[in-house]
């Protein structure tokens, strides 16, 4: 055999395997980016019609329909409840999805369990945690509403504090130190009702007017 034909050869054979390991890699590529018919993965890579949400299916089985709300259902129910509001609320959006209570307490039991409430004052404070469990939650409604075109009706609010409230103990009695700015997140329920939580203490109460304890003001909030 000349050292001609050994170099054919030679050639021949790196050929065969480049191509080999072209396919072989393109095979793994298929498998790893196509997701297989009717499962998670496969439902937000493709998902339901637009124009028909229809339904959601919680993990129990339990069929639920909730509702697709706007800004201008956002706007018309916080003007009434926070007339402080500096601008309308705004959203990055078009559609949100309002849960029921029953669902909201399921959604909000398992991002609070992610949320580390980790407090660095102005490094990592109460603007960050509350932007943290907004986001968490809007994570965790995908696995109940993953079939709506729609964000969660979640939103991070910007607070003023007038006074002392009386879950938070440590806050100053001297009232020249108000007001005071804080940060919470706001959830609009199936129901028409407004929950307001507290990241840093984990405490839930229904938004009803203006003031809440006649202490805190709504000033500021985005969905």
């Amino acid at each position: 055999m000349t050292k001609h034909t050994k170099q054919i050869i030679a050639i021949a054979v790196l050929s065969i395997a480049i191509a080999v390991q072209s396919f072989l890699l393109a095979s793994n590529l298929r498998r790893v980016t196509t997701p297989k018919p009717h499962t998670p993965a496969a439902v937000f890579n493709f998902p339901a019609n637009a124009n028909n949400p229809g339904r959601t299916l919680r993990p129990d089985g339990q069929r639920e329909e909730a509702e697709l709300s706007t800004m201008l259902t956002f706007s018309v129910e916080l003007g009434s409840l926070c007339p402080e509001l500096r601008n309308e609320p705004f959203c990055v959006d078009s559609l949100y999805v309002s849960p029921t209570a029953q669902t909201a307490k399921l959604i909000l039991k398992r991002a609070l369990r992610k949320l580390e409430n980790v407090y660095v004052a102005e490094a990592y404070d109460c603007d960050d945690n509350a932007t943290e469990l907004m986001v968490l939650m809007r994570k965790e409604s995908l696995v109940e509403y993953r079939e709506y075109p729609a964000a969660l009706a979640i939103g991070f609010v910007g607070v003023r504090i007038d006074g002392p409230i009386f879950e938070y103990r440590d806050m100053s009695q001297d009232p020249r130190d108000y007001p005071i700015y804080h940060a919470m997140v706001i959830l609009r329920l199936k129901d028409g009702h407004w929950w307001l939580i507290e990241p840093l203490t984990h405490q839930v109460c229904e938004l009803t007017g203006p003031m809440i304890e006649e202490q805190i003001a709504i000033e500021l909030i985005y969905f």
